[in-house]
Order: C-alpha cells, then sequence, then structure tokens
C-alpha cells in the first residue's frame, strides 16, 4: 500500500480541489495571457478544466471504484456538488459578510474550508460516488 492510500479521503479530497483549483487558475491566466481571450470566457472554461480535473482525481483517488460508467456520477457531481456547492458557499459568503462582518476574502475562504467538509464530501461519499463504490464492493 502506497503512503498516499493511508491519507483520508477527505485530505485527498483536499488535495484533489487545490489542485483542481491550480488548473482553474492556471487556465484562466493562460487563456487571457496567451490567447487574449476575453476574461469571462476565460473563467467558465478554467473552471470546466478544474471540476474536470476535480471529477477524475475524486472518482480514482478519493472514491475509487472498478465500475466504468463515468456518465451517472458525472451529472450527479454537476447538479449536486458544483451547483449546490456553488450555492451554499454563496449562502454562507453573504452570511459572513453581512451577519458575522467578515472581509470578502475571509468569508470566501471560510466559505470554501465549510463547503468541502460539510457538503462536497458527504454529498460526494453518499451520492455521488456511492452507486459506483457500491457495485465495486459487491
Amino acid at each position: 500500500m502506497t503512503p498516499w492510500r493511508t491519507v483520508g479521503p477527505i485530505f485527498r479530497m483536499a488535495l484533489c480541489s487545490s489542485a483542481a483549483t491550480a488548473v482553474d487558475l492556471a487556465t484562466l491566466c493562460g487563456l487571457i495571457k496567451v490567447f487574449g481571450l476575453w476574461p469571462g470566457a476565460a473563467g467558465v472554461l478554467g473552471c470546466l478544466a478544474g471540476g474536470a480535473v476535480n471529477f477524475a482525481l475524486n472518482r480514482k483517488w478519493v472514491f475509487p471504484s472498478s465500475d466504468r460508467r463515468w456518465l451517472g456520477p458525472l451529472l450527479r457531481y454537476g447538479l449536486l456538488v458544483v451547483l449546490g456547492g456553488a450555492l451554499v458557499a454563496g449562502g454562507l459568503i453573504q452570511l459572513g459578510i453581512a451577519v458575522l462582518g467578515l472581509p470578502v476574502l475571509l468569508a470566501k475562504g471560510a466559505a470554501a474550508a465549510l463547503v468541502l467538509a460539510c457538503w462536497n464530501y458527504p454529498v460526494s461519499a453518499r451520492l455521488v460516488f456511492a452507486r459506483s463504490r457500491e457495485k465495486a464492493h459487491v
């Protein structure tokens, strides 16, 4: 067993999210600086690239499965993790700023950590990748 296999799944998920964020930012900056793409379009493409990396890493490393089907988990990921997580994060950011008086970046950081631990990880484990993992253990 490799040392990375012994790392807890929530920590692996945090590492995957960090890698996805790096891909997102590199794509965004590269498309703007190298290709002169409009920042809004570059932002969309960066998010899609980061999301694809995050989904692939989570499916392979955080919630491994021998199930070759990926469309169902991908659709659940898009709806529950991406859209659901964005809505939860937006609400938490607003709460942090309006109620707690936090600066925007601190509210964003706190929201990101809370969404990862309290939304994305449980939703991914129980709903997005659960069916694939159950079939892998049968």
